[in-house]
């Protein structure tokens, strides 16, 4: 009677684990069980495609670095998956180099460009996430979600003439201020505070503001390096 009582003791210590898994209730083994905040602070590499007019394509504007700042909220929902939405503010670049020598060209009436473009601008990611968990703090984070960009300010580095179809903001004349793009990364967190990563975003819509039969799409590359509360 002693033993199996023992038995029975043993057996039910062996299953409370268990059932609380079943159960979702956070692993307090894993420090990424529960909600955290995290500062995110990226260098950005844009990767603009061509400025297209038709079917015609011109290589108007060339790749850009830039830097960012974001916050987000992690918020695991069971089974190593996560929410984690977040907001930020950035400030790229992007080079701006043509040479008009077909008729009719994108730029209207500019027959050169050398220059880059400046922008300031807001994004607001909403990702979800599988973590894989290596140790009680260290742990791989793979996401994908989109991504809402508002575009604040853009100009051209150099002040174009009065006259110039480029003149002033670019937002006014030329771009889309609204993009929405998909997004992927992958990061580490280690020390459960510390977390480096890299992600791409995919840009999904025509930021040529006249529209058809105008047609331009951007790219994005970020190594981003972080702090998780």
């Amino acid at each position: 009677m002693k033993t199996k009582v023992i038995a029975a003791a043993f057996l039910t210590a062996a299953l409370i684990p268990l059932s609380s898994v079943a159960q979702g209730v956070p692993r307090p083994e894993y420090a990424f069980d529960n909600p955290f905040w995290g500062l995110r602070a990226s260098v950005d590499v844009s990767s603009p495609g061509k400025w297209g007019v038709g079917n015609a394509k011109y290589k108007l504007f060339g790749p850009g670095a830039g830097v960012a700042l974001s916050g987000v909220y992690n918020h695991p929902v069971g089974g190593g998956f996560y929410l984690e939405p977040g907001i930020g503010f950035f400030y790229d670049t992007m080079d701006a180099d043509y040479d008009n020598t077909v008729p009719d060209g994108p730029v209207g009436n500019i027959d050169k460009l050398d220059a880059w473009v400046g922008t300031w601008g807001m994004r607001v990611p909403l990702m979800i996430g599988y973590r894989v968990d290596f140790t009680h703090d260290t742990a791989l984070f793979l996401s994908t979600g989109p991504q809402f960009e508002v575009g604040f300010s853009s100009h051209l580095s150099d002040d174009m003439p009065g006259g110039s179809s480029l003149a002033g903001e670019l937002y006014d004349k030329m771009f889309r201020r609204f993009d929405f793009q998909w997004k992927i990364g992958a990061g580490v967190a280690f020390g459960y505070n510390y977390y480096v990563g890299v992600e791409a975003a995919f840009g999904t819509i025509n930021l040529a503001k006249s529209g058809t039969p105008y047609s331009f799409h951007r790219n994005m590359v970020s190594i981003s390096a972080g702090y998780n509360f």
